[in-house]
């Protein structure tokens, strides 16, 4: 049976706004969403399209896969996952953007205000998908996208999480900043501040922070940031 938790979370006082070491032209319309192995990243954008970017040449070519409103993407080393913002799909993709299959995950909020992003856990073994706000929601799924829990969060906005260092990184475009969430007890540890318009994508690469922006088509990219 899913669990319904619902977490008042309590920020610490700590809140440091971090400061781009470079930013990089996106070809790549508005990016909703990245997700890097390597100098290999996989870029979704809110027009249902999906590009490939090499961090070392700074290069992006679109693939040759299309959907609806992709607002997350997570890239294992085998496997592409493409999450839709209205239809409330992932869409299972292989390293050559072959298709390979579809899961629905069930979710009743409005069509405009669903999944932002999706990342696994590897440490529990559950993917999980954040939904956008009314109300910001954490849900955490099995390797077959059957849904586990939800937690609901104390949240105004999210835009995308990645998994970093233990943690839940949890983008936030409305309130310009990075929660940092244990992601066994829920807790917001930190509260980081960003200076972007349009913040829509996180991920980790090569001892850097990325962060895309859809409304600039740009990407920023950050020393990590120290959260002790």
């Amino acid at each position: 049976m899913i669990k319904l938790l619902i977490f008042n979370i309590i920020l610490f006082s700590s809140s440091d706004l971090i400061r781009p070491i470079k930013v990089i032209n996106l070809n790549t319309g508005e990016p909703s969403a990245i997700s890097c192995i390597d100098n290999d990243c996989v870029i979704a954008s809110d027009n249902g399209k999906v590009f490939t970017f090499d961090v070392t040449t700074n290069k992006s070519k679109e693939m040759n896969f299309s959907g609806e409103d992709f607002e997350g993407i997570y890239m294992s080393d085998e496997y592409i996952y493409v999450l839709e913002e209205r239809s409330r799909k992932v869409e299972k993709l292989n390293s050559k953007f072959e298709h390979l299959n579809t899961y629905e995950i069930s979710y009743n909020g409005r069509l405009n205000r669903g999944f932002e992003g999706i990342v696994y856990n590897p440490d529990l073994k559950r993917f999980i998908v954040v939904t956008e706000t009314n109300p910001c929601m954490l849900i955490e799924l099995n390797e077959d996208f059957q849904v586990l829990k939800n937690k609901y969060l104390d949240i105004n906005e999210l835009s995308d999480i990645t998994f970093y260092g233990g943690m839940y990184w949890l983008l936030s475009e409305e309130d310009h900043c990075i929660y940092i969430m244990d992601p066994n007890s829920y807790r917001v540890e930190k509260k980081i501040k960003l200076n972007i318009i349009g913040a829509e994508g996180i991920c980790f690469v090569n001892n850097l922070l990325f962060i895309t922006s859809d409304k600039l088509s740009k990407l920023f990219v950050y020393d990590v940031p120290n959260i002790n």
